[in-house]
């Protein structure tokens, strides 16, 4: 039978460098909210605005979205520094309303920031959880997206990894200006990451 997927009414607006952090108990609409955004599924009504331009009906690849999930989803039969050289597409060195990333472009320099340079020539089954989420951050901003999506990124992780990454991460998102909305179950990770938290239930804002 085909899946029925639903979100209610939702509007979010976010100004550049904002974060937004998504919460809800599991069957909310969280996912499903980064899933639409980033392209894989597309609403019936509504539209999808990044950076003024309407991306509702545009295929995930033309979207120019970062999306960082759970299990890293890193290729198996690269490298690290292959993983991370993969993202980098055309749109890597271009400059978008004055704000380009330091490292954009620069595979090494990403896999410097991120503490994995003495990584590069593993493949991801020899990495640690928590080397994983590091490379999976890194080829992440590789792309020059214009907007990140997190889904539960830190969730298999010991507390002193997670506690590490996320400020790892604020520091990035800081750096370089661009919005994200990150889904976490974890009221830590959205205390210390949040400018504006969207409280989902059954697919609709609750708060």
């Amino acid at each position: 039978s085909r899946r029925t997927l639903a979100l209610d009414n939702i509007e979010v607006a976010l100004d550049g460098g904002q974060i937004l952090v998504v919460l809800g108990p599991n069957g909310s609409g969280k996912s499903v909210l980064l899933e639409t955004i980033a392209g894989f599924h597309r609403p019936d009504t509504g539209r999808i605005l990044i950076r003024g331009i309407d991306v509702t009906r545009l295929p995930p690849e033309r979207r120019r979205v970062a999306f960082v999930v759970q299990n890293f989803g890193l290729f198996p039969h690269l490298t690290v520094e292959q993983n991370v050289r993969l993202a980098l597409g055309p749109h890597a060195n271009e400059k978008r309303s004055g704000v380009l990333s330091p490292l954009a472009g620069d595979a090494a320099a990403l896999l410097s920031y991120f503490g994995v340079s003495h990584l590069a020539a593993r493949t991801p089954g020899r990495l640690s959880p928590g080397e994983k989420q590091r490379v999976a951050l890194a080829r992440a901003l590789a792309a020059n997206p214009d907007l990140f999506l997190f889904d539960e990124p830190f969730s298999a992780l010991d507390s002193q990894t997670r506690e590490q990454l996320r400020d790892d991460l604020l520091s990035l998102l800081r750096r370089i200006c661009l919005p994200a909305i990150f889904v976490t179950h974890d009221h830590t990770d959205a205390l210390t990451l949040a400018d504006r938290v969207l409280v989902l239930r059954n697919g609709k804002t609750v708060q």
